[in-house]
C-alpha cells in the first residue's frame, strides 16, 4: 500500500486536505484500489473520491484484459449542497491480431449517476431548474496505434439519458 498527501482547492470545499491511499505500480493487479478522503476546510466535512478496479486475464477468449471498476466522488457544487457521483464501468481491452501489433483496441460501457443535494425551500440558493439526480449510459469503442511516425487516434462514443442521445467521435 502506497500513501500520498494531498493539497485541493475548489469554491465550495474551500481548501481540501487528505490524503491518497492506493496499490497501483507499474505492475497491473488482480485488485487495485485507490482511496482519497478529504477534509473540507469550507464545509467542515469528509469529502473525497475512491476507486476500485478488478482486472481478469481470460486465457483463450477475444479478450486481452476485461476490468470492471468502481468510481465515486463526493464533493460541493454550491453552498452547503453536495453531490454524489458513482460510475460503475467494464472496460474490454480486445487482443492484438499478433503480438507486434501496434493496435489497440478497447470498448468500455459505464453508467455514470449523479445525485445532487437540492436547495430548501426559503434558502438564498436559486434552483437551476436542472434534475437533481440523473443518469447517462456511456458506450465508447477506442482505437490506438502506437507508432512513432504515424500515430492515430480513433474514438466512438454514444452516450444515452431519458432525456438525449449524444453520438461523438474524435480522431487524432
Amino acid at each position: 500500500m502506497f500513501w500520498l498527501p494531498s493539497l485541493k482547492y475548489n469554491a465550495y470545499d474551500q481548501f481540501l486536505i487528505g490524503a491518497q491511499f492506493y496499490n497501483t505500480n507499474l505492475f497491473r493487479k488482480p485488485f487495485e484500489y485507490k482511496f482519497s478522503p478529504e477534509y473540507s476546510t469550507g464545509t467542515g466535512q469528509l469529502t473525497g473520491a475512491a476507486s476500485t478496479r478488478f482486472n481478469w486475464t481470460p486465457h483463450s477468449s477475444l479478450f486481452h484484459l476485461i476490468s470492471f471498476g468502481v468510481y465515486a466522488k463526493y464533493y460541493h457544487y454550491a453552498a452547503d449542497l453536495a453531490y454524489f457521483r458513482l460510475s460503475p464501468t467494464l472496460t474490454f481491452n480486445f487482443k492484438k491480431s499478433s503480438p507486434r501489433s501496434e493496435w489497440i483496441r478497447t470498448l468500455r460501457l459505464r453508467t455514470v449517476s449523479v445525485d445532487r443535494e437540492e436547495p430548501q425551500p426559503g434558502s438564498d440558493i436559486i434552483p437551476t431548474g436542472e434534475p437533481a439526480n440523473y443518469q447517462v449510459l456511456d458506450l465508447q469503442y477506442k482505437a490506438e496505434k502506437g507508432s512513432l511516425l504515424n500515430p492515430f487516434i480513433g474514438i466512438a462514443d454514444v452516450q444515452f439519458n431519458t432525456d438525449f442521445v449524444k453520438l461523438s467521435g474524435e480522431v487524432k
